[in-house]
């Protein structure tokens, strides 16, 4: 936060910093100041596709699924190829349950960017969640390979080793997952129904 502040206060109408100083208080969970200097950043000549990704960004993380929705579909029409727009309408479709829809959305993002790790990653939950094991365990080590190193990418990817009856790849990936983040509880009782799998093969 102390970087974009004194970018304002070295250049008052510079709108990445207002923006960064949203990004900030999005992610502490300040959501009302998150959209002033939003809407400060718009106001000094931000791109309207940034602008409104933001917004979208800022009513995602407080539920508001459909509001969110909106703002990602006006990013869009004002840059058809702002492919984190694409990636999160394919988040919001998996939220509400359309995992078809989610998949074709991240698709389209991955049509612009292949190398979007987020769009592999969000393209694994959707097959997963269809139950298509072996399909999200490619878009998974995909968005691996692609540099995202998350707990949960690691988890979701042995969730599907486990579902396809690779006990030993499974609890590979879940140790990997605490690694990560050692804390992660669903890893450890992951972990602990996989051996009592291999012990009752």
């Amino acid at each position: 936060m102390n970087d974009f502040n004194v970018a304002v206060e070295i250049d008052g109408n510079y709108p990445d910093a207002y923006l960064g100083r949203g990004a900030v208080y999005r992610r502490s969970g300040e959501h009302q100041q998150a959209l002033y200097e939003i809407h400060k950043a718009s106001k000094l000549g931000m791109r309207e596709s940034k602008y409104y990704y933001s917004l979208g960004l800022v009513y995602n993380d407080v539920g508001d699924l459909d509001l969110a929705l909106k703002h990602y579909s006006e990013a869009i029409r004002y840059d058809k190829r702002f492919h984190q727009a694409y990636t999160a309408i394919g988040t919001i479709y998996w939220e509400k349950g359309d995992y078809v829809l989610a998949a074709h959305w991240c698709e389209k993002a991955l049509e612009i960017n292949n190398n979007s790790r987020d769009a592999w990653y969000n393209l694994g939950l959707a097959y997963q969640s269809m139950s298509h094991y072996n399909q999200a365990v490619a878009y998974y080590t995909i968005s691996i390979t692609l540099g995202l190193n998350i707990a949960k990418v690691y988890y979701n990817r042995g969730g599907c080793y486990l579902k396809i009856g690779d006990f030993e790849k499974a609890i590979d990936n879940f140790e990997m997952a605490l690694v990560i983040q050692p804390d992660f509880t669903p890893a450890i009782k992951a972990i602990e129904h996989a051996e009592q799998l291999i012990k009752e093969k």
